[in-house]
């Protein structure tokens, strides 16, 4: 193994499976799906970061571009790079990375490592003898882990490793999550296909934008203040203007996702934000998430004037109760709210709700359906509460032997893992189907999608995703 970063010449950033491998959100990209594939974030700034210090860098994203396990061993061995980062999510790490073995027969120098926002909280010595060509896995936020090990001096392995010597194991100390997003370098756009990130509002080219990092919420089945931190980062406004317009004038890209676990969480900031785009990046569209308190006429009218075509937000749960139960620090009629203020201005809105907690009835779950076809937002979706690593419910479910490290279910949230008494997984799925074929609400949709278009050629485009988004609803399992 090369373990001196002055020998590696060459990085491969590897994303095998069907997922999204941000840090937060873990989600099995399967059939019916609204949104698609997004950049690949972590790997694009860590690509950029290692650029800049001399690697030469590529990422292969496998799903969306359709390769094949033959196709992605061809690349593998044509580039040859002295380190593999394996991008891995906890649902699917078993697949993922399982793909060590097969790059140590193409590699057997090189240097093979794992990332993921699970890394930070299971058993990683257990991990490393069950995947025995992998030489270590890496925690924290990615770009500053390989940034500081590339750049140590003294060959002391920075904070943020664990790395196999032999029989042995040696790990340094958690890294904090508390650097500077604004001072990392763009995203190294140059290696990907735009054309294979898109999105789901326009059916354009879409890129993502890093916006901001941390929560200081504790909803007990997500693990955002523990993969990105309990306190908001919040990147430069003029910095992100800068990339949007790099994109733009580079790539012709128009359309983006401002990323950040709670993108609303300072007012005045957002302000500044809308203000900048609306002088130096006119005509961009863009989407967010949003926390539903945070949103009201005034701020979604100054956000649909600075370009904001389309917004999520997480309403778990029509049941105060459930809402209390989950720490979602919110009520129902705030969503309510939320979404009457954006469709003031136009805006689409996407809200999910989440079924399935152990404490459900079959009543429940039927109520809390019809409760939420009353928003009557444009997009409604149902998922199952999923137990990611760093999450509370994560521990619940370990303490219930509900879930298993060696072999956790692969589908993320579009598959039970908590069955309430008196419930099967497979009246579940089925309670799930029978929410998401709702008619009028997938014609809704459709409808929504086809008021963004502008031009002809881009209502034919966008006519195509809207026949999509209504027709997928017949094949929703």
């Amino acid at each position: 193994m090369i373990l001196n970063p002055q020998e590696i010449r060459r990085a491969l950033f590897l994303l095998p499976g069907p997922y999204v491998y941000e840090d937060r959100c873990q989600s099995y990209i399967g059939k019916g799906s609204f949104f698609g594939y997004r950049e690949p974030v972590e790997e694009m700034y860590a690509a950029g970061v290692l650029g800049d210090l001399g690697v030469t860098c590529r990422v292969v994203h496998a799903a969306p571009e359709r390769l094949s396990m033959g196709g992605i061993e061809k690349i593998i061995g044509a580039f040859a790079p002295d380190l593999v980062v394996i991008s891995s999510t906890y649902p699917g790490h078993v697949q993922d990375l399982a793909w060590a073995e097969r790059i140590r027969i193409i590699l057997p120098r090189a240097m093979i490592i794992a990332r993921g926002g699970h890394m930070g909280f299971i058993d990683r010595w257990d991990l490393l003898k069950r995947f025995s060509a992998l030489d270590g896995v890496i925690r924290g936020e990615t770009e500053f882990t390989l940034g500081n090990f590339f750049q140590s001096n003294d060959n002391q392995l920075p904070p943020g490793f664990t790395l196999r010597h032999g029989d042995a194991f040696e790990e340094t100390p958690d890294p904090g999550l508390d650097n500077d997003i604004t001072a990392l370098p763009f995203p190294a756009r140059r290696l990907l296909n735009h054309r294979l990130y898109r999105s789901p509002v326009t059916a354009r080219p879409m890129a993502t934008i890093s916006a901001n990092r941390g929560c200081c919420h504790r909803c007990v089945f997500c693990p955002a203040h523990k993969v990105s931190g309990a306190g908001v980062r919040l990147r430069s406004p003029e910095s992100i203007v800068r990339e949007i317009r790099e994109c733009r004038e580079h790539w012709g890209i128009q359309d983006f996702f401002m990323r950040g676990e709670t993108f609303t969480a300072s007012r005045a900031w957002l302000k500044d934000l809308c203000r900048e785009l609306k002088k130096q990046a006119p005509g961009v569209r863009w989407l967010c998430n949003a926390r539903a308190d945070a949103m009201d006429l005034e701020l979604a009218g100054l956000m649909k004037s600075a370009g904001l075509c389309g917004v999520s937000m997480g309403a778990e749960s029509p049941n105060a109760d459930t809402l209390a139960l989950i720490k979602k620090d919110l009520c129902f009629e705030d969503v309510r709210k939320a979404v009457n203020a954006c469709r003031s201005h136009g805006i689409m809105t996407m809200v999910y709700f989440l079924m399935g907690f152990l404490w459900e009835t079959r009543e429940d779950i039927i109520r809390n359906i019809e409760k939420a076809g009353t928003l009557k937002s444009d997009v409604t979706e149902f998922f199952f509460p999923y137990p990611l690593p760093g999450a509370e419910l994560y521990e619940t479910a370990k303490t219930l032997g509900l879930i298993n490290d060696r072999a956790p279910l692969p589908w993320s949230q579009q598959a039970p893992v908590f069955i309430p008494q008196g419930l099967s997984a497979q009246e579940l799925m089925q309670l799930r189907a029978r929410a998401r074929r709702n008619p009028a609400q997938n014609i809704r949709a459709a409808r929504a999608v086809l008021r963004q278009a502008s031009g002809a050629r881009e209502l034919a485009a966008v006519m195509t995703h809207s026949f999509f988004t209504a027709a997928n609803a017949l094949f929703r399992a």
